[in-house]
């Protein structure tokens, strides 16, 4: 294998800084003023400095949207309008209005999405929710949950508040990502007194870096026996059934359906895992049964925790009784496939069905989204060379890459080597392909102005992907909300590279974020079906958010090749490249010619 060599990093550097002399266009189309239920912005520091990613995001951006419809138990979509609503017409409470103005000015309206979503949150109704990413789902469902009544009982003579709502999300960046706005909310909410304490509003509850839950935890205990515990919990799945698996009481007790109002699972497609719809054209009843097999003895700790928290509700729907009371359940992605929805409507059990909305923005194979000032591009890895798909067509030239300078460059940070792992990782063969990483450091040198993201595969290693990428001159940095460790400003002297995998990518709001780098393939298996899809169309949500411009770049190896869907049951062996451009054609999207390689 080919070690990183010397020639190559010093060319990255080199490229880098000539990368300081070039003019950078700026192409932000003025947004929209539509209506909006769901204010939240990710935007609280002045223009002149904002913090990086998803921290804060361009609050003008949120009254940018697109339409989206509503579709009754009946199943027939209703078009929504936008009137000139405004959040007090959507139901939110005016302190809660009050605290969103303060905290982010710039939110005037709420979108279209939000103007039906947070309606029917309130309304305490099932939701189904799909929109495209950058829609401003989580940001609406926060200010819907923080809107809901508190619940508090007697305990012994003295008022036990409860927990009002739990939310679920994939993994601890998205986590803090609602924490995160919840603080902003709750600093705003109280104008010349001392706030109250964000532990009694929401805590996080994920495992920390070794895989523990000890602080979040304690934390929890200690308002618990306080007698007064976060209004909104969250939490990644796996983590909540850690604790329940140490103390089988803890749901029983403290997210019971007597005082649990609403159960939110954001990326549901991502968190509750079903079949794969089967080609009709294929028979592959043997894997399909192996594959129903695993389902049912590993379920996953999302579906774990549902059949606990719905476990009356299932009991009663099998039995045809009536509904018992139960939190109302919440799905959200920007993609919920059609076995999702059957799974969760029929089989689950978790459903009210005689109380069930369905919201659906842009349909996913709407190319306007995906064609509106964002490129998507194929590069072929090799020894020898780095070049575009043949089948690439001419990068148009009314769509420029668009940077968004926020302010003076932020200060000067240490060194983000690890000196821990750097010698471990100079004595052991890199796990990844030198070729790739080398044309990634390239592209990002010789292109990004601000800030790209790097996501690769589920099981690869960040912290070696970004030592590697440091020892090419790349300042290239872990996505870590809690630290809040990374800040961009106006120069372009020393981008920042994120670096993130498909699990932890998901969700996340970088408004400075220009580029996108796949790493691969979408699906580990190398399969191209609905799953590597939707996984594709959450990574290249991350960049282009509310009409600005981007570029998504999927780096593959030129002379890899596998079997059509991942095994030989496929048929004939195809190349990476050839299944990614599969994937493009999917979302009826054609791969440009990244200029850099021609």
């Amino acid at each position: 294998m080919k070690t990183l060599s010397s020639p190559s990093s010093l060319a990255v550097r080199f490229a880098r800084r000539s990368l300081c002399t070039r003019s950078i266009q700026h192409n932000v189309p003025r947004a929209g003023r539509l209506l909006v239920r769901d204010g939240l912005s990710p935007l609280s520091q002045p223009k002149s400095t904002q913090k990086l990613g998803l921290l804060n995001l361009n609050s003008k951006s949120l009254a940018h949207y697109t339409t989206a419809a509503l579709e009754t138990n009946d199943g027939e979509p209703e078009t929504s309008s936008t009137p000139k609503t405004t959040f007090e017409d959507l139901g939110l409470h005016a302190p809660i209005v009050k605290s969103l103005q303060k905290a982010f000015p710039d939110v005037e309206y709420p979108t279209d999405v939000q103007s039906v979503f947070i309606p029917a949150v309130l309304q305490e109704k099932d939701v189904f929710l799909r929109d495209s990413t950058g829609s401003g789902k989580s940001f609406g469902l926060v200010l819907a949950l923080l809107n809901k009544h508190r619940i508090i009982t007697q305990v012994q003579g003295a008022k036990m508040r409860h927990i009002t709502s739990l939310v679920l999300v994939p993994h601890r960046d998205l986590a803090y990502q609602y924490l995160h706005w919840i603080e902003q909310m709750v600093n705003a909410s109280v104008d010349g007194h001392e706030p109250p304490p964000l532990s009694s509003v929401a805590q996080v509850l994920v495992r920390d870096e070794g895989m523990h839950l000890d602080s979040g935890l304690d934390l929890l205990r200690r308002s618990i026996e306080s007698l007064m515990p976060p209004h909104i919990l969250i939490a990644t799945p796996q983590a909540l059934m850690d604790i329940h698996k140490a103390d089988n009481t803890f749901i029983r007790m403290h997210l019971s359906p007597s005082t649990l109002s609403a159960v939110c699972i954001d990326e549901a497609d991502y968190l509750i895992e079903t079949l794969p719809r089967k080609d009709p054209a294929k028979s592959f009843k043997k894997a399909m049964d192996r594959e129903k097999k695993r389902i049912e003895r590993h379920p996953g700790p999302t579906k774990e925790l549902l059949n606990i928290i719905y476990k009356p509700r299932q009991e009663a729907n099998a039995a045809g009784l009536s509904i018992p009371p139960c939190p109302q359940l919440i799905l959200s992605s920007a993609t919920l496939r059609t076995q999702l929805r059957n799974y969760v409507y029929g089989e689950s059990g978790w459903l009210d069905r005689q109380n069930v909305v369905k919201i659906y923005g842009a349909a996913k194979k709407e190319a306007s989204q995906w064609q509106r000032g964002l490129q998507h591009s194929i590069l072929l890895v090799s020894e020898e060379r780095v070049r575009n798909m043949d089948s690439a067509a001419d990068t148009p030239s009314n769509l420029p890459i668009s940077a968004f300078p926020t302010g003076p460059s932020a200060e000067p940070e240490p060194p983000h080597g690890n000196d821990s792992t750097g010698p471990e990782y100079g004595q052991t063969s890199s796990p990844f392909n030198p070729n790739m990483l080398e044309a990634i450091a390239t592209t990002f040198a010789l292109d990004v102005p601000l800030c790209a993201l790097l996501v690769l595969p589920a099981s690869a290693s960040v912290t070696r992907a970004i030592w590697e990428l440091s020892e090419l001159g790349i300042n290239a940095r872990s996505m870590d909300l809690q630290k809040k460790h990374w800040e961009v400003g106006s120069s372009s002297e020393d981008p920042v590279l994120l670096v993130g995998t498909l699990a932890t990518t998901r969700g996340v709001d970088l408004p400075e974020l220009s580029h996108v780098f796949l790493y691969g393939l979408p699906d580990a298996k190398g399969k191209v079906n609905g799953q590597s899809v939707d996984t594709y169309l959450h990574v290249a949500g991350r960049v282009g958010r509310f009409g600005r411009g981007g570029r998504v770049i999927t780096f593959v190896a030129e002379d890899e090749r596998a079997y059509e869907d991942g095994s030989e049951e496929g048929g004939k062996k195809v190349s990476q490249g050839e299944k990614m451009e599969r994937i493009l054609e999917s979302i009826n999207v054609r791969a440009v010619k990244y200029g850099v390689f021609d």
